[in-house]
């Protein structure tokens, strides 16, 4: 494990989304089934919030050297890299965030947070209004998100800005983040990601 430091808006990837990571968004859509009945805390209540959450994870594929393959689809995790499951996280945001901001994960409210089967998160936030532009912010190992996360309650504020009034969440800070480049720094071993098998 990389020691970790505070990130610093140094350490994030801007990104202006391109074509092809909209094409793939859109493609992950087709197969998205949307329910406006469903409570807004769950997934699938919710075609615009999901939409900018598949350009997230285009971006995410696309700076680690991965495929754009729209087929895949895992509610447990995102993609296989270097034999580790990656589910990525994207929010909206009106600009590039702070480190002081959050990284979060919602969940329904008096629930215990039902946390998908994955090694790591990645976490990223896109231009809400018009999904033109995106961050790569850092990513952490699931157990230690788990160990150092800090709850929300439903209709909590986060900011005077910010208000939690759909769901739930456990969230830690981006600065406490490892910088996305100690991904691509380390040890790449095999091509595991190929590999799905392994996860049968």
């Amino acid at each position: 494990m990389p020691n970790k430091r505070d990130l610093t808006v140094a350490d994030f990837y801007s990104y202006t989304i391109t074509p092809e990571m909209v094409l793939f968004a859109d493609q992950k859509m087709q197969g998205f089934k949307y329910s406006p009945h469903k409570n807004k805390s769950r997934y699938g209540s919710d075609p615009k919030r999901a939409h900018l959450g598949f350009v997230g994870e285009a971006m995410a594929r696309h700076h680690l050297g991965l495929p754009l393959d729209h087929t895949f689809n895992d509610y447990d995790y995102d993609f296989l890299y270097r034999c580790l499951r990656y589910e990525v996280k994207s929010i909206g945001s009106e600009g590039c965030p702070l480190p002081r901001y959050n990284a979060c994960i919602n969940h329904r409210d008096g629930e215990p947070p039902n946390y998908q089967k994955t090694d790591r998160y990645i976490f990223t936030r896109v231009r809400k209004d018009t999904e033109d532009t995106g961050w790569l912010l850092g990513w952490i190992d699931a157990s230690e998100f788990k160990d150092i996360c800090r709850p929300l309650a439903k209709g909590s504020y986060i900011n005077p800005k910010i208000h939690m009034k759909n769901a739930a969440s456990s969230n830690v800070y981006i600065r406490e983040l490892y910088p996305i480049d100690d991904l691509t720094a380390t040890d790449p071993g095999p091509e595991p990601w190929k590999q799905l098998e392994l996860f049968k």
